[in-house]
């Protein structure tokens, strides 16, 4: 798993842009709830899914990318799949469920991805 810190809307457009599986949560230094959310998204997420790139934009930094972004509280969470938004939480959510549902959709996207690679070799 790999841990960015993005820094601009150049580098946010890319990672929506990117083939793969990226989660990106755009939080703030003095968000309480960013920062006890993000070391467990972090570390729940890391063993399970390698290939999940995770990408954090510290809003109060970069407040015009947020806003390009439609985040205007926080936080939020996006889960996409080459490009695609597939799931998504915003300010107040329980954390069990919310990584629930994104290894159930990693599951289904790794095995379908595979099951491409597999076709691929024959």
């Amino acid at each position: 798993m790999i841990r960015n810190q993005t820094v601009c809307e150049d580098e946010s457009n890319k990672i929506l842009s990117k083939k793969g599986a990226s989660l990106l949560m755009f939080g703030g230094e003095h968000c309480g709830v960013c920062q006890v959310i993000w070391p467990q998204l972090v570390a729940q997420l890391a063993t399970r899914w390698p290939g999940l790139v995770l990408n954090y934009i510290d809003c109060e930094q970069h407040q015009e990318c947020c806003a390009q972004q439609g985040v205007y509280s926080l936080p939020v969470v996006r889960l996409y799949f080459d490009g695609r938004l597939y799931l998504e939480e915003i300010q107040i959510f329980s954390l069990a469920p919310f990584i629930a549902g994104i290894n159930e959709l990693c599951a289904q996207y790794y095995e379908h991805d595979s099951s491409r690679d597999d076709e691929r070799l024959l």
